[in-house]
């Protein structure tokens, strides 16, 4: 735990660091203008660094986006997009009212929307940041191999989160997540719902997972 600590408090202080010696270029290059500086940092750090990094670990990259439904991906531009006309509003705003005002406004921004979401509490009483992710990913294993198509998958976690979102609490369990993953399976896939069900509860015995199973068969027979 105090390793961990260490190390979160190293990376935070290299973060600042980094943050902090930004300006320091731009005051030994002074012929060239605040938005120069501004566009090339963007570049490399949007563009060509994330690029380079990926080739080189993940040859088959290309072939990967490839596989991916064009759906998701148009949607995940999108908001790569948005992202970069934030980075040019925000590099706008450092020219037009100053870095200390706009990097206040955006702090007092960020934290505003980041509590929309409440914390999860674990089973074992540990408390972490509400991960979309995490729910994603635990779908997707459970639609595997089932005629579920990722839109459906994408709105199925829509839907659990913005349950989660209309709470209106600071904390929610992750059993009452579970169960929310749960109920919306059960109406998209009996099959994906089971296998959910399976890892999720974890069933002590057969006879467990044959009682869910006969209550989901009854309920598809009425």
């Amino acid at each position: 735990m105090a390793s961990t600590a260490l190390s979160g408090a190293l990376v935070v202080a290299v973060a600042g660091i980094i943050m902090g010696s930004g300006a320091w270029p731009m005051k030994l290059m002074r012929r060239y203008q605040f938005e120069h500086w501004w566009f090339i940092g963007m570049l490399s750090g949007l563009v060509i660094a994330p690029w380079a990094v990926t080739l080189a670990f993940c040859p088959d990259a290309i072939a990967a986006y490839r596989s991916v439904d064009p759906a998701v991906l148009v949607k995940s531009n999108l908001f790569a997009l948005g992202w970069g006309v934030a980075n040019v509003l925000c590099g706008l705003c450092f020219v037009r009212i100053g870095f200390a005002l706009t990097n206040a406004l955006m702090t007092g921004i960020g934290v505003s929307i980041g509590v929309i979401l409440p914390m999860v509490v674990k089973k074992d009483g540990r408390r972490e940041p509400f991960d979309r992710t995490k729910i994603r990913n635990g779908v997707r294993t459970a639609c595997e191999k089932r005629p579920i198509s990722m839109e459906a998958i994408e709105k199925l976690v829509d839907d659990v989160e913005s349950a989660c979102q209309e709470m209106q609490s600071e904390e929610i369990l992750s059993s009452v997540i579970g169960e929310k993953v749960m109920n919306e399976l059960k109406g998209l896939d009996g099959v994906a719902y089971v296998r959910f069900a399976s890892v999720y509860r974890q069933f002590r015995d057969v006879a467990d997972f044959m009682s869910e199973l006969n209550a989901l068969v009854n309920k598809g027979g009425e």
